[in-house]
Formats: C-alpha cells, structure tokens, sequence
C-alpha cells in the first residue's frame, strides 16, 4: 500500500531569538488525502503559540531564488530570497522507498507575516518528499539542524539505527567528518566547530498526537505505528569557532532530535 508525505518547512529566527515556523504536510495513504498546514512562533521566556488547519490547500512557491508561501487561513504570508544556492539529495533509496531532500534555501533573507505581525531574519526552507513510511525506516533517532549567520550556513541531518548516516554541509561544501556533539557539532574542515548556547524549546511532543489533533481518525490509525515518535526542537545562539574556540560569526541554530 502505498505511503507518500509531502512536507515544506520554513523558518526564521530573528534578531532576539524569535522563532517563525511554517509548514505544510500532505499525507496519503489507504483511504486518507489529508492535507494540514501549520504555524508557529516561540520566543525565549515567552513559551511556544502554534495553529493548524486541514484547509490550507496552497503550497509554498519557489522561483528564481524567491520563494513565498500566502496561506491565508493561518494568516501568513512568507517571502524569502535565497542567499546561497540549493542543495538537493537522496538521503535514501530502498525498495520500499524513498526519502528525497531538497534544502531549497539553506540560507536566505526572509520575512514571515503571521497574526499581523512582521518579523525579519535570516531563514532557511526545504522540502521532504517520502515514499517509504516512517515505521518502515532503517533508523531510530534522526538529528536535523542549521546554523545560519551573516557569513556561512551550516546544515547536518543524522540518523542512528541499523543503519547511520552523516551528513552535514558548511557554506554547500560536504564535512565528512562532521559529527554531532552535546554543544553543536564537531569535526568540520580547517579544525572549526560549532557550538551553541543559551537555548530554549520550540517544540517538545509526541509527532503523532498533532496529526491527531488536526485528522483524529488518522492520528488514531497511526497512533499504534507512531506513538513513541518524539520530537524536540530546540533554538540557541551559535557559533563557528576555529581551533582555539576564537568564534568566527555570530548566528543561530535550530537544531532537533526525533526518537522512536
């Protein structure tokens, strides 16, 4: 039977640490067509306010270095210009599907109307299209994350289970040897690391119960499949360092873990 998502994510971070998130989700699978989009704003000290609907049908619209997304039943309306080029990727291919990555904006100067509200920052937008089902997946644990400053863009997804993958890219340039540490990453060329600090949470929850509450009888379904996934998404000040800790920007990182 077959099994395809469809996802677009976009975020942003802002001067003080605000952090602006949207996406939009397609599911199809046995009788379920289900279309969500959701929204998101977590700011430090403040907690995390989000909004979902299954009746924002439009998708993100990227062309020429621009993208924007108008979904005017969660009251957004995102413009981004990209400031570095694509990275697109097979993160998996397997007889029973597939995982297809494409980082459109690794790096880009965005801007988010939400709530009537403008906020301004450097953003970051992808989209995921799968064909092979979660619970069906070589792995356990997947660690995803960017750090996006004035000068580079850093971006790294791993994943654990019976199979590991290692993948992170500096400025669109692969660091095979990149691994992910308790404070940011380590192992990136020229002997640079990144780290972070101060953090705080955007989101921190099971991934099936927000299926549940937007589609409750496919969160139901998926609930038996699904139910240890967990995510928890985190936003900090970052920075690259050199060999000695002398940082060498000054950024921010959303970086998550997802378990099951």
């Amino acid at each position: 039977m077959s099994f395809v998502v469809d996802k677009w994510y976009l975020d942003l971070v802002t001067a003080h640490g605000v952090v602006v998130v949207g996406y939009r989700l397609a599911v199809r699978w046995l009788a379920f067509d289900l279309q969500m989009a959701s929204r998101l704003r977590a700011a430090p000290g403040e907690g995390t306010g989000e909004r979902s609907t299954p009746h924002e049908t439009s998708i993100p619209n990227p062309a020429g270095g621009h993208l924007s997304w108008s979904a005017p039943t969660l009251g957004l309306q995102a413009d981004y210009e990209a400031l570095d080029p694509p990275i697109l990727c097979t993160l998996l291919d397997s007889p029973g599907g597939s995982i297809e990555w494409s980082c459109l904006m690794p790096r880009a100067r965005a801007s988010v109307v939400t709530a009537g509200v403008r906020h301004d920052g450097v953003g970051y937008a992808e989209h995921l299209r799968l064909t092979l089902a979660p619970w069906a997946f070589p792995f356990h644990t997947v660690r995803w994350g960017r750090h996006l400053s004035e000068q580079h863009a850093l971006v790294w997804i791993e994943w654990d289970g019976r199979e590991e993958r290692r993948l992170t890219w500096l400025d669109g340039v692969p660091q095979p040897s990149a691994r992910v540490a308790a404070t940011g990453l380590d192992g990136l060329t020229d002997g640079r690391h990144l780290r972070w600090r101060d953090g705080h949470d955007v989101t921190r929850r099971r991934v099936w119960a927000t299926l549940a509450a937007v589609a409750p009888s496919l969160g139901a379904l998926l609930a038996g499949r699904l139910g240890s996934m967990q995510e928890h998404k985190q936003c900090a000040r970052s920075s690259l360092v050199d060999p000695h800790g002398v940082p060498l920007d000054d950024g921010w990182a959303i970086h998550e873990a997802v378990t099951w």
